[in-house]
């Protein structure tokens, strides 16, 4: 099958193929991309042996090549997805990175900051697309994936001269279906999401509870505190959030984002209950750090990130939980 839109197939390689990667993956495959998931062990035999299968708001079901170790894929893809957790992208990337084409682009579609900056220690910044995808995915088992669908993807270039990479990444996520919207300037929009997943996962994580049910009390205003001190930390910071309407436009996005995705287990609540580490550093850790920075008070933010990390240490270990912290410190220079 040849992909719809004037564009010639594609060799693809999803890198960190959890739940967003699966679904584009799949999306891409069945668009006649030639397509290949860099992910687990686990959800490899799962899709080796049935398929993927994808329900919610469309019915998919397809078997998308699978490998579990950089080295067993083929090297000159096209594109890049980098769908991994951010505290997996420095190392992730700089595995894959020699599976580039020459002339090929690598594409974040992640949660939190600093992910193109530690994939541009790779790649070279002007071959790098950011594409902060929201949407509502969740891995019910290896092999099964619930979609509660999304809006529009923002796409832009990481690097000034950038623009030719990325809008090779827009005709690509236009093939996947995941309605992508051109931005010039994607520093608020990586932070818009970043905000939200502030807002939201650690407070999931803390309640072992599902998207829907952080409405209730007291959830619900945890989450709203979140929303309004990290908008603050954003504005202090120069930054402009596309979309949103002052402060209290940052809370209906949390919430519009909490009743779209209300049977969702966000990807934070999911690692804690698997004893996984967590975005907590890229995400509310880096946002509390500028926030003391900036003389900023964050108090739930404080509160909500340290509970988190005490979490995180519980099964770690108190020494890896630190050295997370200080892995991540050493990229702040510029939190995008």
């Amino acid at each position: 099958m040849s992909p719809a839109g004037g564009l010639d197939p594609l060799r693809v390689l999803v890198a960190g193929a959890g739940a967003v990667g699966q679904w584009l993956g799949l999306r891409l495959m069945q668009a006649g991309h030639d397509v290949t998931l860099l992910l687990r062990p686990v959800h490899a035999e799962a899709i080796r042996a049935d398929g993927l299968r994808i329900h919610g708001e469309r019915e998919l079901h397809g078997h998308p090549a699978c490998v579990t170790d950089a080295a067993q894929a083929r090297k000159g893809f096209d594109a890049i997805l980098l769908t991994c957790k951010a505290h997996q992208s420095a190392d992730l990337v700089g595995q894959v990175a020699s599976h580039l084409a020459p002339d090929g682009i690598l594409v974040s579609l992640q949660n939190g900051f600093g992910n193109a900056q530690k994939a541009a220690r790779h790649v070279p910044a002007t071959r790098i697309a950011l594409a902060p995808l929201s949407r509502g995915l969740m891995l019910e088992r290896p092999g099964l994936l619930l979609d509660s669908g999304g809006g529009p993807t923002p796409v832009g270039p990481y690097a000034a001269a950038g623009e030719t990479a990325a809008r090779r990444a827009f005709a690509l996520l236009e093939h996947a279906g995941a309605d992508p919207q051109w931005s010039d300037d994607m520093r608020g929009h990586v932070w818009r999401k970043a905000l939200v997943n502030h807002a939201v996962n650690p407070v999931g994580a803390l309640h072992e509870a599902a998207n829907g049910q952080l409405l209730d009390e007291p959830a619900w205003s945890q989450c709203r505190e979140l929303a309004l001190e990290g908008y603050s930390i954003a504005r202090s910071t120069g930054v402009a959030l596309p979309g949103v309407s002052g402060p209290e436009g940052l809370v209906v996005t949390v919430r519009s984002t909490l009743e779209r995705t209300a049977r969702n287990r966000n990807s934070m609540v999911q690692d804690v209950a698997n004893q996984r580490p967590t975005e907590v550093e890229q995400i509310s850790g880096r946002l509390v750090r500028a926030a003391r920075r900036l003389g900023i008070a964050a108090p739930t933010s404080d509160e909500v990130y340290r509970k988190v990390k005490a979490l995180e240490a519980r099964y770690l270990g108190e020494e890896a939980s630190l050295r997370m912290v200080r892995e991540e410190v050493q990229w702040e220079s510029e939190p995008f």
